[in-house]
């Protein structure tokens, strides 16, 4: 199996974007936990704060899994420790980001919403960090994923400039990766199921086409990236579709493998 990665950036509230499983990572020593967690834990009416004061936490490693019940756009969450907050860095994050493939995996998800981990480290490097991350797990564990990077909107485009610099830098370990770009006129508006932005790889192919095929082809290569477009987005509803039913049918499964992640915390 070939690993793919596609990356969507997102500036739409957490409880608004649809996606298999939400990824919260915290740091289990914030009493109580902020941030994003608590956002989350209060959409779902303190069920993450209750399972944090019952369970045998692992502050290296810890794992809190839910189901959403349909308080979010999601079928599951899954809260990520980063451990104690004074020990945190690039490295930390570097590693718990590539232990994050295997959970996905193990919950059988295709799409995953993703937050940033709570204040230390600047937006864009945090997105840096976890998608290196994220690259080496699929590296050592294929798998095809689709992740919609939840910012702040006044984040999205600095994130965005920075992901695609990164890429270019370190490589991409071997993943197929696609960085779809959030500022195109032709992104479906909020509240769609699922949000799908044209890819930069695809219109860089049509730009090269209609170059090599002169005015006319131009106007071919122009049209033929306009229906590409519209087939990929119209795929990828039919996707998110599909990935939420699978979530949902899986749900039974994916609790157990997903529990057995968490038990290993």
């Amino acid at each position: 199996m070939s690993a793919s990665l596609r990356v969507e950036v997102d500036a739409r509230p957490f409880h608004r974007v649809p996606a298999d499983v939400l990824l919260v990572p915290f740091f289990v020593s914030d009493p109580p936990a902020r941030g994003p967690f608590s956002w989350v834990d209060w959409r779902l009416c303190g069920l993450l704060s209750q399972k944090l004061r019952s369970d045998q936490i692992d502050l290296s490693n810890a794992a809190l899994l839910a189901p959403s019940s349909g308080r979010t756009r999601v079928n599951w969450v899954l809260a990520l420790g980063l451990g104690d907050r004074a020990a945190f860095g690039e490295d930390v994050l570097l590693a718990a980001s590539e232990t994050w493939v295997e959970r996905v995996a193990a919950l059988q998800a295709s799409a995953v919403a993703l937050t940033l981990p709570p204040g230390k480290l600047p937006p864009e490097r945090a997105s840096q960090v976890m998608l290196r991350g994220l690259l080496r797990g699929l590296a050592a564990q294929p798998w095809t994923l689709c992740l919609r990077l939840l910012l702040p909107p006044e984040n999205v485009r600095e994130t965005w400039k920075a992901l695609d610099s990164d890429l270019l830098e370190v490589g991409r370990n071997g993943v197929a990766v696609e960085l779809a770009d959030p500022a195109d006129p032709e992104s479906k508006p909020d509240g769609a199921s699922p949000v799908s932005y044209p890819v930069r790889e695809r219109a860089a192919a049509a730009a090269r086409a209609a170059s090599a095929s002169g005015a006319a082809g131009a106007g071919g290569a122009a049209g033929a990236s306009r229906n590409a477009g519209t087939g990929a987005d119209a795929s990828a509803g039919a996707g998110g579709n599909a990935s939420a039913d699978a979530g949902a049918g899986a749900g039974g499964n994916a609790g157990g493998a997903a529990g057995a992640g968490g038990s290993r915390s």
